[in-house]
């Protein structure tokens, strides 16, 4: 291009305007940087709300709120305190299954977004490094949920669109294992994968999940199933939950002060119900339809059945769930679980968790006990039994708790203070995911080659 552009100018004047060509791609280059890092500071869950909870300020000289006494950070990134370093990659990986769609808005909209999402937000923290060398932990962002949902909307069938994830995701594994160290110095035990769905990993084949075996998992699976989901390794993240329309302006997961006596719904469950196109197999809902039915409970409202015309969208069942006291939360298919768990906690509505199997987010940091109610599956029919015998002092100590710990399952992990100054949330769900990966660190840096073995043969 250069040569085709010397052509038109004067031979004594080309040494100059070469110069010059060079000197503005220079200039552009150093731009288009800005506008990268630029993006990297602007990740979601950077909010313009007046304060936080708990929160370390964004600067040199922050406060020393956190784990540990914050040392000095490059300007621009939010100090967590934290000491660990976390690389991602993204050069060389397969276009179609991450830089194609990580500017793709309904890849970071739906429950699904944090494939999309949790890169950016650990490039804003201090705890990221562009140097592998330093790393302590790998990410590796591939968006499977993102890439099959495009598929499937172009009207390729789910079979094929499997088959060539699975492609790309085999690529991904060569490259990062041909053209980087760091894989092989630990088996890629101190990788990260983000599989935010239920459903975990399984769109996978059996070749890939045995090669990412020992890798952590960054899963929204809640029930151990070798290759797929295995607590001792893995872990359990909330959805992103996108925020209503009618709580727009309120940080995600804000809860609502409403005192029992002000929820005027007593219990509320929307979803599949026998007879209605019902996909649980245990008949579960069935047991708690019978058994709300001929209940003493009957003199207070409740809420119990599908979408309707009286109430037809995600909006209007988040309202109702802020005016009700428990919101029922069985096992199901792969996005029933999860949303259902996360709205209710984000509405202040006590969740009501039936599933005997279901390992729940940061259950290592959290006392569920304390702000939900846990019913064994083969007691579903004593629920308004169990409800009754919890009484009014607590059922709102419940839901005292469930405010306090509401935040730990937002990614509003930052916000502006009314100085403009940005600020770093300890009350997050991303706050609550580096302390479980410093849990691990240490015993990663306190254990011999093969840590993280379960078996001989692991």
């Amino acid at each position: 291009m250069l040569a085709f552009l010397l052509k038109s100018v004067p031979p004594k004047r080309r040494l100059r305007a070469a110069a010059i060509f060079l000197l503005g791609l220079f200039v552009l280059s150093l731009f288009l940087v800005d506008l990268d890092a630029e993006e990297e500071l602007g990740a979601p869950g950077l909010r313009d709300n007046p304060g936080t909870a708990a929160k370390t300020r964004m600067s040199e000289t922050a406060a020393s709120s956190g784990p540990s006494p914050l040392p000095d950070f490059a300007k621009g990134k939010l100090a967590t305190g934290f000491k660990f370093k976390v690389f991602v990659y993204e050069e060389d990986l397969p276009r179609d299954l991450y830089g194609a769609l990580r500017r793709d808005a309904r890849c970071s909209n739906e429950y699904s977004g944090l494939e999309a999402l949790l890169p950016s937000m650990i490039k804003g923290l201090d705890v990221y490094t562009p140097y592998g060398e330093n790393a302590d932990y790998y990410v590796v962002p591939v968006m499977t949920e993102c890439f099959l949902k495009r598929k499937l909307m172009m009207g390729k069938d789910f079979n094929w669109a499997v088959k060539d994830l699975n492609s790309l995701f085999e690529q991904t594994l060569d490259e990062i294992q041909s053209s980087y160290p760091h894989w092989s110095r630990t088996e890629g035990r101190d990788h990260i994968f983000v599989f935010p769905s239920e459903r975990g990993p399984s769109l996978l084949n059996q070749a890939n999940l045995q090669r990412i075996r020992k890798s952590i998992f960054l899963t929204g699976a809640t029930s151990y199933k070798p290759l797929v989901f295995e607590p001792w390794k893995d872990v359990v993240l909330p959805t992103y939950r996108w925020p209503d329309k009618a709580n727009a302006t309120s940080p995600q997961g804000a809860v609502e002060e409403q005192a029992a006596g002000e929820r005027e719904v007593l219990v509320h469950f929307r979803g599949a119900v026998p007879g209605l196109e019902d996909k649980q197999p245990s008949g579960l809902t069935y047991q708690l339809q019978r058994a709300l039915d001929g209940s003493d409970l009957e003199d207070r409202e409740f809420v119990f059945g599908d979408l309707d015309e009286d109430c037809a969208d995600l909006d209007c069942v988040r309202g109702e769930m802020r005016r009700s006291v428990f919101c029922l939360c069985p096992g199901g298919d792969f996005e029933g679980w999860s949303l259902r768990l996360y709205n209710a906690i984000a509405a202040g509505c006590i969740p009501v968790i039936l599933s005997n199997k279901a390992e729940l987010p940061f259950a290592q940091l959290l006392d569920y006990s304390r702000f939900s109610v846990k019913v064994a599956e083969e007691d579903a029919g004593r629920l308004p039994e169990i409800l009754k015998g919890l009484g009014r002092t607590k059922i709102q100590n419940k839901q005292k708790e469930l405010r306090l710990v509401a935040p730990r399952f937002s990614w509003d992990y930052a916000s502006r203070d009314a100085s403009g100054e940005a600020v770093y949330a300890e009350a997050s769900a991303l706050n609550s995911l580096l302390e479980i990966l410093h849990v691990k660190l240490r015993f990663m840096r306190n254990s011999p080659y093969n840590f993280w073995i379960k078996e001989d043969n692991a």
